[in-house]
């Protein structure tokens, strides 16, 4: 159970930029409400090791709540099969989501 949360937790973290972009919010504007520096987000970003409250900071400001649930589902259940989603994957799997 607990290990569920933990890759749960990293598979949202590895793909925040995806969930901003879908929320309708610019990249620019979320980091600058977390204080972080361009690079910094993007070095957080490739990593996936955005804090807690962070993360938490991330999902209010774009609401998560009103994003499409089956988006959070497919990413969560595709982390569960493969521990962790490639570039690649993740890109895929957001444009099969419409």
């Amino acid at each position: 159970m607990v290990v569920e949360v933990i890759n749960e937790y990293e598979a949202l973290a590895k793909n925040v930029t995806e969930l901003i972009e879908r929320s309708g919010f610019r990249i620019d504007f979320v980091r600058k409400k977390l204080g972080l520096s361009g690079p910094g987000f993007y070095k957080k970003r490739i990593a996936g090791n955005f804090s807690p409250e962070e993360m938490r900071t991330v999902l209010s400001i774009i609401k998560a709540e009103d994003l499409e649930e089956k988006m959070f589902i497919e990413i969560m259940d595709k982390a569960k099969l493969s521990g962790r989603l490639t570039e690649k994957e993740t890109k895929s799997l957001f444009a099969s989501i419409k």
